[in-house]
């Protein structure tokens, strides 16, 4: 059998290029997709490997989750919902089983909160409303949980916001367009507190200009179902444009 740390090494070592290459999820890189998911499918098979070898290090598991979860993402993009979702549920399997070995880690926790949530979006989209909704909805509970555990935490308080707009659009999908408003109204002001804690994060404001977006469309936008509101509408796209301006302005 192959040394445990050259597996490591070498499970590390393609994870980094695979992130180089192309990672959907991991800031600049190279654009080069196809060959990113080909370096992470040679980094989860020697993480599984490694993981069989020594079952015992957190670290090392957390990382093969971490690139299980890069792998969908691009999957995601680049393949459809449907070949993603086996590799999220791979991911989900793994952060739970790690969740319940580890009892009480928030970090692990966390993971399985953030799963859910990008699985439950693949579901939304492939039309699997009821299993979006229960994904989502679990997503919400772990990460509402989590950061009242730690409320100045701006990476918990994201993960909620995230939640909450992922519940929101599978309501609105599911017709229950006063429920999708609510959590719409809630994750953009948990946005714009975060962006107001974090003005130089341009992430954030971009992720505040979608939460605009949602929300103005269930207000008022004419070429989807809304509740009617298009004066309220206007009044969030402003919003929306005056940020798009000021992420503009500093670039």
């Amino acid at each position: 059998p192959a040394d445990p740390t050259l597996l490591k090494e070498l499970a590390a070592g393609y994870q980094r290029i695979a992130d180089v290459q192309g990672s959907d999820s991991r800031g600049a890189n190279l654009g080069q997709s196809r060959a990113a998911l080909a370096s992470y499918a040679k980094a989860i098979a020697f993480w599984d490997r490694y993981y069989s070898a020594v079952p015992t290090d957190r670290p090392g598991a957390m990382e093969r989750l971490n690139t299980l979860r890069r792998n969908a993402d691009l999957e995601a993009l680049l393949d459809g919902n449907q070949k993603a979702l086996a590799t999220y549920g791979r991911a989900e399997a793994g952060a739970r089983a790690l969740a319940e070995r580890f009892p009480g880690d928030q970090e692990l926790e966390a993971l399985v909160g953030d799963v859910l949530t990008v699985t439950s979006r693949c579901y939304r989209e492939a039309g699997d409303l009821k299993t979006s909704l229960v994904k989502s909805e679990e997503a919400l509970t772990i990460t509402s949980r989590l950061a009242g555990l730690s409320p100045a935490s701006l990476e918990r308080r994201t993960a909620v916001a995230s939640a909450e707009a992922a519940v929101g659009m599978t309501k609105a999908r599911l017709g229950d367009l006063a429920s999708a408003m609510r959590l719409y109204e809630s994750s953009t002001r948990r946005g714009e507190t975060l962006v107001a804690d974090d003005p130089n994060n341009v992430s954030r404001k971009r992720n505040l200009m979608l939460g605009y977006s949602h929300l103005g469309d269930i207000l008022g936008y004419p070429d989807l179902p809304n509740l009617g509101e298009p004066a309220k509408a206007e009044a969030v796209y402003a919003r929306m444009v005056a940020l798009a301006r000021e992420i503009q302005a500093s670039d």
